[in-house]
């Protein structure tokens, strides 16, 4: 995929729930990523998102739900 920009994948929490518990466990990072075959970028976002925001749910993804217009319809 040459130029073009890679769309981030969102992992299910019955991959991320496991994850976080093996590193808890006290594995590293990097020996979690190559369990898992996920990016060690991908865990250790994962657990500093954790520890930050107390879920490991993913974020909203999406932008604009409504239109920019709407209050000018009438």
């Amino acid at each position: 995929m040459a130029g073009g920009s890679v769309i981030p994948q969102i992992y299910s929490m019955d991959l991320r729930e496991p994850v976080l518990a093996r590193v808890k466990a006290g594995h590293s990072r990097r020996e979690t990523a190559r369990y898992f075959s996920v990016s060690h970028s991908f865990v250790i976002n994962l657990v500093a998102y954790s520890a930050c925001r107390g879920t490991s749910q993913p974020r909203r993804r999406g932008g604009r739900q409504w239109s920019k217009l709407e209050d000018y319809r009438t």
